[in-house]
């Protein structure tokens, strides 16, 4: 049935994904399983999709508070995902 197979399909991708993807954050932000859960959604395609080329994909997860040199920014936070990408030929994509 098309619903099995949709659940088929969900497991295998968040199998791969989670085996390849290693997820941090720093020490003020808590790795809860929704916020794995959407780094996973979002990456998730395109890791499908270039598997091939990958060895392991590192995602580091932060919250910067602005304003340091900017009026303009004061009070405000920067949400930032920093991916970096190992590929079989010894590459490095960030």
């Amino acid at each position: 049935s098309v619903d099995m197979a949709l659940m088929l399909l969900t497991a295998s991708h968040s199998w791969l994904v989670s085996t390849k993807l290693d997820v941090k954050t720093s020490s003020k932000l808590p790795l809860t399983p929704a916020l794995r859960d959407a780094t996973d959604e979002k990456l998730g395609k395109q890791l499908d999709r270039y598997d091939k080329y990958l060895n392991s994909v590192s995602v580091n997860l932060k919250v910067e508070h602005r304003a340091l040199h900017d009026r303009e920014h004061v009070g405000k936070e920067a949400h930032i995902a920093e991916v970096t990408a190992l590929c079989r030929d010894k590459q490095v994509i960030r």
